[in-house]
């Protein structure tokens, strides 16, 4: 059967019915109205394949179908028809060196970055993007491509030109203490990392607007990288801070457990090393020498009443994310990854989880005055 031909005017109708029709985010009768007339043979107007083109992207994007065979096949012909972006969205580069990582990833990045500095005028979003798009490279570089001899080099520049664009970017720091971290550069990584904080708290009391769930994920962050180099103050301040934006969520919830677990367990060695029980560890030292993993690895004296506050501290936080955790209609792998943790610190470390009944009620705010009157030999009701 013979494709179906259509004229100037149908052509032109249908551009324009689509792009109502995403304006009405009815993305899906842009797919089935235009994919047809893509596939003819007869659309001999380059600038309006590439209007197709574009707006079926944007169809797809909106819909999540970023594995449809179609949807690649549009994002790399619109590529192609348009490279510097004259007649289309610049995003696709950036998609596309998402899609793909690798050095493949690395030169749409690189694409969609030129075009930007060519336009004449650079907008705050265009810089956004160019930030978004020189970590995206980092990361690449440092996971895909780490085994490469310019990998070091390449993400240090990829840095350093971010903070050409915005040098009080508080998420370009974050990154790049990450960075040092990998060249084990401990406590310039903290130095980052501080000032990254510094930059974060300025912006949330300096501005109305704000993104919570970007701000949570962005202390979230922060604190697991502050708790791997042992900077535990600082990450129980953030952890306090998080709540303001969501309290009894399953990320936090692991967190603050796992905070006070590493509490207990840097003054639980303190203790046997005959060290005050709160010597702090700057961050070479903590990652020197394996002295991380001596401390998680030394057993936790659970009758020493010292330790009683963050034994309780962490038993509450990983027993309420159980708790959660069992009325979640579906858990995905990160949460179960959560689960797992937080049993297997309870049930092997810390004498297994709170009651039930008992944390429901301590919960609803009947908290305890002190840290001994929490049983701490319940078995875990997770088994129950």
């Amino acid at each position: 059967m013979a494709a179906k031909e259509y004229t100037q005017e149908d052509i032109i109708l249908a551009i324009q019915l689509s792009q109502q029709q995403n304006n009405g985010k009815q993305y899906k009768k842009t797919i089935k109205k235009l994919n047809p007339i893509l596939s003819s043979t007869n659309i001999s107007n380059e600038q309006q394949q590439i209007q197709i083109l574009q707006l079926l992207l944007e169809a797809y994007i909106e819909l999540e179908n970023l594995e449809d065979e179609t949807f690649y096949q549009v994002l790399t012909t619109l590529m192609q028809l348009d490279p510097k972006s004259a007649l289309s969205s610049n995003e696709k580069f950036f998609i596309f060196g998402q899609l793909l990582g690798g050095e493949s990833g690395i030169k749409s990045y690189q694409q969609g970055i030129e075009n930007i500095k060519t336009k004449k005028e650079i907008t705050q979003d265009d810089k956004s993007k160019m930030i978004s798009g020189y970590l995206s490279m980092c990361e690449i570089y440092m996971t895909d491509l780490c085994m490469l001899p310019e990998a070091e080099g390449q993400c240090e520049n990829f840095l350093n030109e971010c903070l050409k664009i915005d040098e009080n970017s508080a998420n370009v720091w974050l990154q790049y203490g990450s960075f040092k971290i990998s060249q084990q550069k401990f406590n310039d990584s903290l130095q980052c990392f501080e000032k990254a904080w510094s930059l974060f708290t300025a912006k949330v009391n300096s501005s109305e607007e704000s993104d919570s769930l970007n701000d949570l994920q962005f202390c979230y962050n922060l604190i697991k990288f502050l708790m791997e180099l042992g900077q535990l103050d600082l990450s129980l301040e953030i952890l306090n801070e998080s709540k303001k934006y969501e309290d009894d969520n399953i990320e936090g919830l692991y967190l603050e457990g796992f905070l006070n677990y590493l509490y207990l367990k840097i003054k639980n060695f303190n203790i046997n090393q005959s060290l005050d029980i709160n010597n702090k560890y700057t961050p070479d030292q903590f990652m020197n020498n394996d002295l991380n993993a001596t401390i998680l690895e030394t057993p936790v004296n659970l009758n020493n009443e010292s330790l009683n506050e963050n034994v309780v501290d962490a038993k509450i936080a990983f027993s309420y994310l159980l708790l959660l955790a069992e009325n979640m209609n579906e858990i995905d792998e990160m949460v179960q990854e959560y689960i797992e943790g937080s049993d297997n610190i309870l049930a092997n470390e810390l004498g297994g989880a709170i009651d039930r009944q008992e944390l429901i009620s301590l919960k609803k705010g009947d908290f305890i005055k002190d840290a001994d009157e929490v049983d701490l030999d319940n078995e875990n009701f997770i088994n129950n």
